[in-house]
């Protein structure tokens, strides 16, 4: 643990879970949330996620789990206030049972501000839901730096083994995508002529 002048929230989220159902002896599997508010003292950012493997790596319910995440880091470190959310599949009830392969789990242990503040629940539960619809649209749109970058460097690749293949239908591709007109037909013949003679 560490002395620090610091009274905010922090939180480690989309930590891997994986554990063992006792009653069926069968995985469930997900994410797990954990925010607490320090006191003066915070713990190393790796500890939340090797204290979420040790409870995690034993016969467990997703109920009990929950709630030994946030009664550990109350007990050891004091802090405000503890809040942990864990979302879980259980092949349980997705391969056997009642079959509901799209069924999810979410359980939530609050303790100190978490609990008595509604502020402060709020928060947490935005920060989870809001951080992860962001990065997700960011990934999504065809804008993204990483996402722009594959497509233009696959567009190419592809566009060359076209060449290869034959230079008029990329001509032609190329005429589409420009929005040359139809009658334009001095521009798109003088493109169709140099792509001819042009070596990839």
């Amino acid at each position: 643990m560490f002395s620090v002048c610091y009274d905010q929230m922090v939180l480690v989220k989309d930590i891997e879970v994986y554990s063992l159902c006792e009653h069926h002896m069968l995985p469930f599997f997900g994410k797990c949330h954990v925010a607490y508010i320090p006191d003066k003292k915070v713990v190393g950012l790796s500890k939340i996620p090797r204290l979420v493997n040790m409870f995690a790596r034993r016969l467990q319910i997703q109920e009990r789990l929950t709630n030994q995440i946030a009664s550990a880091i109350q007990q050891k470190i004091a802090p405000l206030g503890v809040g942990v959310v864990v979302e879980a599949r259980h092949l349980c009830m997705v391969m056997r049972g009642v079959e509901k392969q799209n069924s999810q789990t979410v359980t939530s242990a609050m303790l100190g501000s978490f609990r008595e503040n509604v502020q402060t629940r709020e928060e947490f539960l935005s920060l989870i839901v809001t951080s992860r619809g962001r990065w997700q649209a960011i990934a999504d749109s065809p804008l993204s730096g990483v996402g722009t970058v594959f497509n233009c460097s696959q567009s190419l690749f592809a566009s060359r083994l076209t060449v290869k293949r034959d230079g008029l239908r990329w001509a032609g591709s190329i005429h589409k995508r420009i929005g040359l007109r139809r009658n334009q037909r001095g521009v798109y013949n003088a493109l169709s002529g140099s792509l001819k003679s042009s070596k990839f």
